[in-house]
C-alpha cells in the first residue's frame, strides 16, 4: 500500500508544480501585454547573460560604447521592449540604452568660501576638508 501512496503523492506534487509553472507563465504573459517584463518569462540569469553579451559586443565594436543600465532589475522596471510572435515562438526585444563616453570626466568642482555670522562680521564658518569625489 505504501508504494501506491508514494506514487500518488509524487504525481500530485508534479501536477501542483506544473500548475504553478503554468500560472506564473500566464501571469508573466499578462504582464507583458501590460508593458511589464516579468522574471517568470525571462529569468534574471538569462537577462543578465544577454546584457553581458551586449556589453561585450559593444566593447568589441568600439571600447567607448557603454550600456547606461547594467542591472537586470533596471530592465524589469522599464517598459521599453518590443513583443513579437512568430509561429510558436514569442520574441522579446529589449531596447538597451547606450552611450559613447570616456571613462573619466569631471561633473563639478567644489569651491569653499567663508560664511559670516550675521551679528558678528568677524566670525565665519569655513569648510576645511571638503569631500573628495
Amino acid at each position: 500500500m505504501q508504494p501506491v501512496v508514494d506514487t500518488i503523492v509524487r504525481k500530485l506534487i508534479s501536477y501542483i508544480s506544473l500548475e504553478d509553472d503554468f500560472i506564473m507563465w500566464y501571469m508573466g504573459l499578462s504582464d507583458l501585454l501590460h508593458s511589464h517584463l516579468s522574471p517568470a518569462l525571462v529569468p534574471c540569469d538569462m537577462l543578465q547573460h544577454v546584457l553581458n553579451n551586449v556589453r561585450d559586443e559593444l566593447n568589441a565594436i568600439n571600447p567607448r560604447y557603454r550600456l547606461l543600465r547594467h542591472s537586470e532589475s533596471d530592465y524589469y522596471r522599464m517598459s521599453d521592449f518590443l513583443l513579437t510572435k512568430h509561429d510558436h515562438r514569442l520574441y522579446v526585444t529589449l531596447c538597451t540604452p547606450m552611450t559613447m563616453r570616456s571613462p573619466h570626466f569631471q561633473l563639478f568642482k567644489i569651491e569653499t568660501f567663508p560664511v559670516y555670522v550675521p551679528d558678528n562680521p568677524t566670525l565665519a564658518t569655513v569648510l576645511k576638508d571638503p569631500p573628495l569625489l
